[in-house]
């Protein structure tokens, strides 16, 4: 009987450390297979300008436009958008919604420094921008999840 609890004590912390491990790992940041040496914000410095077009896709719980919005930046500043699948123009209000690439770097740091219980993002290998990011705050909240999903369109020089 003994044996009998000493095997199930041991499982039960096996199961317990295994949970804990996935977990952990759940909140840290994913960086970019093959990664150059630069870490991604001076990689983003090393290759962009301050006007790029990007496509842009909040994933939450909130107003719409829903999917991929072309955002078009001049001196770090989104000055128009429109959505990807029909061309129609977003208002300011709807702009407002999105982030430059600058201002997803600062979103992140934000949110480090908040500790959340699950940031996951996912940095382009080639130019170092924030191309997934993912996060909520509190687990035991429904719907205050929030993500960005941005592929990088054009840059100019």
């Amino acid at each position: 009987m003994a044996r009998s609890m000493r095997i199930i004590l041991s499982l039960m912390v096996i199961f317990a450390l295994t949970l804990f491990l996935t977990l952990l790992s759940c909140s840290s940041s994913v960086e970019p297979a093959g990664s150059s040496a630069l870490d991604p914000r001076s990689l983003w410095l090393k290759h962009a300008t301050q006007t790029y077009v990007i496509e842009q896709m909040r994933a939450c719980f909130c107003p719409g436009p829903h999917g991929f919005v072309r955002l078009t930046v001049v001196d770090n500043q989104i000055v128009e958008g429109v959505t990807a699948d029909s061309g129609d123009s977003l208002t300011i209000e709807e702009l407002k919604r999105y982030k430059t690439v600058d201002e997803l770097f600062e979103f992140i740091d934000e949110l480090e420094g908040r500790k959340p219980a699950v940031l996951e993002v996912e940095y382009d290998p080639d130019f170092g921008y924030p191309r997934n990011v993912y996060v909520d705050l509190h687990p035991e909240v429904v719907d205050e999840e929030i993500g960005f999903n941005t592929r990088l369109i054009q840059l100019f020089p």
